[in-house]
């Protein structure tokens, strides 16, 4: 079974998340981006996840799943199988500036694209412009090139995605 989550890699929310798919038989077997992989097992774990600078060896006693590297900041998402919850709760306040480092990242990056986004639409609506005047479709009358770009369907459907995707940044 495949399921979707929009959680901090790491989080007490994804921890507590993956528990509660593990309390209910379904145990954590890969993790690709927003999209957890669980497969069926009668015998109980509890999931535990990790911030690590470094990856250690692994032991034949490590029980892990999965670890995740993440490139904004530099750091692996360990995903382990523990029988005890013991193991898989205490989450410190270290945990959660790590989880605030994170999500600082992502917003960035949400930002940087807003921005170009922004950029793309100015430089299209730039661009038609300059076409139209140079081609010689404005009118000569009325809003000029301004009403050539307003009466183009093509670039009104155009605009609107632009606007659409705009909005759905923020």
């Amino acid at each position: 079974m495949r399921k979707i989550s929009f959680a901090v890699k790491g989080s007490a929310e994804e921890q507590d998340w993956l528990n509660g798919w593990a309390k209910l038989g379904w145990n954590l077997r890969h993790v690709s981006g927003y999209v957890y992989s669980f497969k069926q097992q009668s015998f109980p774990v509890f999931i535990a996840t990790r911030y690590l600078t470094t990856l250690p060896e692994r032991t034949t006693d490590d029980n892990i799943i999965q670890d995740v590297a993440l490139k904004t900041p530099q750091l692996f998402v360990q995903y382990a199988a523990v029988a005890k919850r013991a193991h898989a709760s205490p989450k410190t306040a270290a945990d959660d500036i790590v989880s605030g480092k994170i999500i600082a990242a992502a917003r960035q990056r949400l930002l940087k694209a807003e921005l170009l986004w922004a950029l793309l639409g100015f430089l299209a609506i730039f661009s038609r412009m300059v076409y139209l005047n140079v081609s010689g479709f404005t009118a000569p009358s009325g809003m000029g090139i301004l009403g050539s770009l307003m009466s183009s369907v093509p670039f009104l459907g155009d605009l609107l995605l632009w606007l659409v995707g705009l909005a759905g940044d923020s």
